[in-house]
Formats: C-alpha cells, sequence, structure tokens
C-alpha cells in the first residue's frame, strides 16, 4: 500500500470526523439551534415573569392606598366592620382566601450530549472503509508474460 494512500485515508477519516464534529457536536449546527430556540424561551419567561412582577406590584401599591381595594381583600378572608352583618349561604362554597400564582417554571437548559469518542470511532472505521476500498481496487501484482523469440512464451499464466 502506498503513504500516498495512507495519507488519504487518514484524511478522509479525519474530515469525517471534522463534518460530524460541525454538525452533530456539542458547538455544532444543532447545538447551536437548540441553544437559540432555548434564549428566545427564556426572553419570552422572562418578559412574562415580568409583566407579573409589575402586576404584584401594582396590586400591593393598591393595597397600600386604595381603600376600597382593602376593604375588598379584608373581606376575601372573612374580616368585617363592626357595622356590617354576615350572612352566610348553605351550599355557597367560600372564596379562598390566598390568590398563589407561583408563575412561571425556568425552562430547563438543554445540554447536548459529547458524542467527541463515537465520532472519532466513525472517522476510524471511514479511514479503515477507505483503505479496504484502495486494497479491493488494486491489481494483483503478477508476473507479466515474456517472450523470449519468435512467439514462444517464457512463462504461461492463466491457462490449464
Amino acid at each position: 500500500m502506498k503513504p500516498s494512500s495512507l495519507v488519504i485515508a487518514a484524511l478522509s477519516g479525519f474530515f469525517v470526523y471534522l463534518l460530524l464534529q460541525i454538525v452533530f457536536g456539542m458547538y455544532g449546527v444543532i447545538a447551536t439551534d437548540v441553544l437559540t430556540t432555548y434564549l428566545e424561551e427564556s426572553r419570552t419567561d422572562l418578559a412574562i415573569a415580568r409583566e407579573y412582577r409589575s402586576r404584584f406590584q401594582q396590586e400591593i401599591d393598591s393595597l397600600t392606598t386604595d381603600e376600597e381595594q382593602i376593604r375588598i381583600e379584608a373581606r376575601a378572608i372573612g374580616m368585617v366592620d363592626d357595622s356590617e352583618v354576615v350572612l352566610r349561604i348553605n351550599g355557597h362554597r367560600r372564596i379562598p382566601a390566598y390568590r398563589y400564582d407561583p408563575g412561571v417554571l425556568p425552562v430547563e437548559i438543554p445540554w447536548p450530549r459529547d458524542n467527541r469518542p463515537l465520532f472519532r470511532s466513525i472517522g476510524f472505521a471511514a479511514a479503515l472503509l477507505v483503505m479496504l476500498l484502495y486494497l479491493l481496487n488494486v491489481p494483483k501484482s503478477a508476473p507479466s508474460p515474456r517472450r523470449v523469440r519468435d512467439d514462444e512464451w517464457d512463462v504461461e499464466i492463466g491457462t490449464r
């Protein structure tokens, strides 16, 4: 086997490894697409969280300054003024005293797998395949028939 064919086989295996790494690797095209999707989802979740925060801040502000809102919240937890009479209706559910809204859970960061050992073995297999193809295409080096003189053969090959 020629040294140039070994170099070609090694380079083809290396290029297969690089191609797999560029497309499927931890920092490849697919991983980059997954991380950009995660980034967009995180920005959306951050906007929703800021909206919740501003809404709750407005509610807190109204509970400290707006008398009607204070009265409504006090009624919701069962407090009444001395001058008011409470009528309970049977079978009617009370409004729960709490209105807790946990908000949005953060999106989980997608960590791609490290496939470098797999890619190396595929690249090595590609190099072996190129060497095997080269060996299958190389003609066998057999002694060629030589003429001695006047159409007589010194060696005859392939006749039986």
